[in-house]
């Protein structure tokens, strides 16, 4: 019987490590799953959009918005599909309330060519309709963002009287984030005649030019474009 029972001992005991094991496997690969996960969402939104900013120094003369005599005239080109921009869009609420309202805002909006303007009229447009006094300009194929070389959601443009660039780039700090960053400082410190150390900047969006239906919202959209770091000037 002691034979037995010492027997049933070991067994349990065996039985035991057995499933500590396991379970300390499961428990380390849970957590590698969801570190990795984590990782996966901090490349996602520290990811820039592509932008072209190279060939932009002074106001396009084929430009079809409407002109500004504003001394400063910032120019923000939306996806409206685009949740990442919905930051862009606050961050740009407390530039205009730091540059004193010195800042003529207006938007330029993406819309397919085989779509009709109320797939343009996301929440994003009513947002930007409240901030800007200029009815929001609706371009058709992505054929304005493509001349002042806007390729990705958020990405804004601030401009002199004369037409020239004074910054170029976006607002916030990472793809859908709000906060502080270098672009609502650079945008202020012009406004007020501040010294700036940077004019370009990184745009954290989706791609402008993509055709995705009203359905389609958070899938092809939303998805890391090419990254490219725009130049430090």
């Amino acid at each position: 019987m002691s034979i037995f029972i010492s027997s049933l001992r070991e067994n349990q005991q065996d039985l035991i490590k057995a499933l500590c094991s396991k379970t300390a496997l499961f428990i380390g690969c849970w957590c590698l799953f969801v570190l990795s996960g984590l990782a996966s969402l901090f490349i996602y939104s520290a990811t820039a959009g592509h932008v072209s900013l190279g060939s932009i120094d002074k106001w396009p003369q084929s430009s079809s918005l409407p002109p500004s005599d504003s001394p400063f005239r910032l120019v923000g080109f939306i996806h409206p599909k685009c949740p990442c921009t919905n930051a862009t869009m606050r961050e740009l609420e407390h530039i205009d309330a730091e540059c004193e309202r010195k800042v003529d805002l207006q938007f330029v909006f993406y819309c397919p060519d085989d779509e009709e303007v109320e797939w343009a009229k996301t929440n994003l447009w009513t947002h930007a309709a409240r901030l800007s006094s200029h009815p929001i300009f609706i371009d058709r194929g992505g054929n304005e963002a493509r001349l002042f070389g806007a390729t990705t959601s958020g990405f804004v443009c601030l401009f002199s009287r004369d037409g020239k660039v004074l910054y170029a780039g976006g607002v916030t700090p990472s793809r859908g984030h709000e906060g502080d960053n270098k672009g609502r400082q650079t945008i202020r410190d012009v406004v007020l005649g501040r010294s700036v150390e940077h004019i370009r900047l990184p745009t954290y969006g989706c791609p402008i030019h993509e055709s995705t239906s009203a359905t389609n919202c958070g899938s092809e959209c939303c998805q890391p474009s090419e990254v490219q770091r725009a130049e430090y000037l």
